[in-house]
């Protein structure tokens, strides 16, 4: 069905013929997808059962619960109370998902188009309670879908413009979302977490809460809802910020966005619509990057699909968010995810594991601890807690400021 939208997207047709000497307007009839997810996949969005843990994407860390995605699939929801032995809640199902993010018990993903607004209820239920329809557009041009969950509708509409507009806008239109089927001439006159009741996001992740707004991230967009009525989410900005978007991370009132040639910072000094800074521009690899008041720290890696072959830790000055100034690079394996706690700062450095380094001086960072526990792809550090994903499990450990560190749990995937 992909295939078919996307060579009708391509079809642009025009017809236009008159005798009429002055020709100052065309109409022109558009026919707009609109994409909603089906009625049985919204009765069907709730805490169930618990399920496997397969192949999972980013987390977040909530009132003690980690909120797992599971690659457009859904979200596992475990507790870990106590974090010698978590356990698993449950999962919500959601088609499609790929990212997540909580505030004061709502929770916020994404179905394929569509924005679901969950409310996590005492008890631990948790049940779907909004949908922002048709919201995602981009996910529909830019990836496969299921048929089974997603309905395509199409909009009609007659459009009478001028015909300088026309010849300007239309005719120049690169991959626009109208398709022009017909037109006609006429004569006529001449935008790492704050608190407040937040989740806490990996460096991986794609969706992320400050203060009274939602952001997201895609293939090449930035969105900005406000979230002032939790239950109510309004989308109040898109821009493109460029192409192959990653992640995004936010640092008091700063958002630093990883893509595969770079690193994007934007200030939400207006939150509705943030404000492009700077971007430090790097060969093409894979983008994670956390931040603190001083220092941005970018994993750049080569492999899956991001090309290139550094294998590197970035260490950005970014006191100018205007001009930030590389300082320094450290060579790592296969670095993926990353995340910080004062001086301490772990890195999941791929099939070497997890690497705990000492960050106090940030021209000479040193290893100081180095687990061989598979491949590490994310974490999080929150309270004297790592939560580690690796490719096969989730481990739980403890650590301190001298660079002890202690499994406490490990969660299997299968």
């Amino acid at each position: 069905m992909k295939k078919q939208l996307l060579v009708i997207t391509a079809l642009v047709s025009f017809v236009f013929s008159s005798c009429m000497k002055d020709k100052s307007y065309k109409t022109y009839t558009i026919h707009r997808a609109e994409y909603s997810v089906k009625g049985s996949v919204k009765d069907n969005a709730k805490l169930q059962q618990p399920a496997t843990l397969k192949n999972l994407g980013s987390f977040v860390l909530y009132n003690n619960t980690m909120y797992i995605n599971e690659k457009n699939t859904g979200i596992h929801v475990v507790d870990y109370s106590n974090p010698t032995s978590p356990v698993n809640k449950g999962f919500i199902p959601i088609p499609g998902n790929t990212g997540l993010s909580i505030k004061n018990d709502v929770l916020y993903a994404d179905c394929y188009c569509d924005l679901f607004v969950f409310k996590i209820n005492p008890g631990s239920s948790i049940e779907l309670q909004n949908t922002v329809v048709n919201t995602f557009q981009s996910r529909m041009l830019s990836q496969n879908f299921d048929t089974n969950y997603v309905q395509v509708t199409w909009i009609k509409k007659d459009t009478t413009v001028s015909e300088a507009y026309y010849n300007s806008h239309y005719n120049n239109c690169y991959n626009c979302d109208q398709l022009i089927y017909s037109t006609q001439t006429t004569a006529g006159p001449h935008n790492n977490n704050p608190g407040g009741g937040t989740s806490a996001g990996s460096s991986m992740a794609v969706f992320t809460i400050v203060n009274d707004y939602l952001y997201t991230v895609d293939n090449s967009s930035l969105n900005s809802f406000s979230i002032k009525n939790a239950l109510h989410p309004v989308l109040e900005n898109t821009q493109q910020i460029g192409w192959n978007i990653e992640t995004i991370f936010p640092f008091k009132d700063k958002l630093f966005i990883g893509s595969r040639t770079g690193m994007f910072i934007y200030s939400l000094e207006n939150p509705a619509f943030p404000v492009y800074k700077s971007v430090f521009n790097h060969v093409r690899v894979c983008d994670p990057v956390i931040a603190d008041d001083k220092y941005a720290f970018v994993t750049l890696r080569s492999g899956s699909g991001c090309g290139g072959s550094a294998n590197q830790l970035d260490v950005l000055n970014i006191e100018d968010v205007t001009s930030p100034v590389l300082l320094k690079s450290f060579p790592f394996n296969n670095p993926h995810g990353l995340s910080k706690d004062g001086s301490v700062l772990f890195i999941c450095d791929g099939t070497a594991g997890l690497k705990v380094a000492d960050a106090s001086d940030i021209n000479n960072i040193q290893t100081k601890q180095s687990l061989a526990i598979g491949k590490a792809i994310d974490v999080v550090a929150l309270n004297q807690k790592a939560f580690v994903m690796l490719e096969d499990a989730i481990k739980i450990y403890s650590y301190d400021q001298q660079f002890n560190i202690t499994l406490l749990s490990t969660i299997n995937k299968n």
